[in-house]
């Protein structure tokens, strides 16, 4: 038996009737526009049900066994886990709140652990990961019909909350090695014009300002006074919340990276510094397989 001890269980009449399966991936869904328990409705109002779900307040259920098929996913049925989420009102513009978050991420790990199932994009719509239903289409394998489950807004976040269970929901360490590839990756997203006014990286600019702002080592380049202020536009575009809750740039994140990673020193990203990095960047696999194929 593979029940979810985060969970409260409420075994659905299928529980003992639907086939068993072996399950490699884990498929996130929204219930629309509504917040309350699915028990109801998965057992006397509907031939599909899913695994779990989360409620608004992070609270968790589970109707079925992981070892037994939920019909929630059309080709994907035979393989795959099914995680219902609270709708908290219009369905492509409400996001997964902090509560829910933490709830998914705590069971993917969990499913990770007791399925091997790997914290990464599904690369393909039959391949092992973690996906959500329109992924490969509406209509498509995992859905018959048109829809945006789990919404756009929840959609966005789909990088987070994989970026979130490859560290484990905690800090996550990285390499110096790593921190430089992040660091690269970040400023490789943004351009400016070469003497011959051709789109060039800023990452070399950036190396230079923020090695010699940081730990005053010459190489910012004396004749380019614009430099600073390419440098603090590029980092502003970057926003986390700090701990009380109030918007903050994430340039102290990209110097401590940069410089760490130049000086050989240990990096320690929290939670929401990795999930800045992951959303800024639309990084769709797990974080330390990005940097690591950088």
């Amino acid at each position: 038996m593979a029940r979810y001890p985060g969970a409260r269980w409420r075994p659905l009449k299928e529980n003992a009737t639907q086939v068993h399966i072996t399950p490699t991936q884990v498929i996130l869904h929204s219930q629309g526009d509504g917040s309350g328990s699915l028990y109801a409705f998965f057992q006397t109002g509907s031939n599909l049900e899913s695994h779990f779900w989360i409620g608004p307040d992070g609270e968790v259920e589970q109707y079925l066994d992981t070892t037994v098929r939920a019909d929630a996913n059309l080709d994907a049925n035979v393989r795959a886990i099914s995680i219902e989420t609270a709708g908290l009102g219009a369905v492509d513009k409400r996001e997964w709140n902090d509560a829910q978050v933490a709830s998914i991420v705590d069971l993917i790990l969990w499913c990770h652990d007791t399925h091997g199932i790997p914290i990464r994009r599904c690369p393909t719509w039959s391949a092992p990961g973690i996906g959500y239903h329109v992924m490969f289409g509406s209509p498509g394998p995992w859905t018959p019909v048109a829809k945006s489950c789990p919404g756009t807004a929840r959609i966005r976040q789909f990088p987070t909350i994989l970026a979130l269970a490859a560290s484990g929901g905690s800090d996550m360490p990285i390499t110096d090695n790593d921190a430089a590839k992040i660091a690269t990756a970040v400023w490789a997203r943004f351009t400016v014009k070469d003497s011959s006014d051709n789109p060039t990286t800023l990452s070399s600019t950036l190396s230079q300002i923020l090695i010699a702002s940081q730990t005053g080592i010459p190489g910012a380049p004396a004749t380019d006074s614009d430099a600073a202020k390419i440098a603090t536009a590029v980092w502003t575009r970057f926003t986390i919340k700090d701990e009380a809750g109030l918007p903050t740039t994430l340039s102290s994140t990209l110097s401590q990276i940069l410089v760490a990673a130049q000086l050989k020193a240990p990096v320690t990203l929290t939670p929401d510094q990795v999930s800045a990095l992951a959303s800024e960047l639309d990084i769709f696999p797990a974080l330390p397989d990005v940097v690591s194929g950088t």
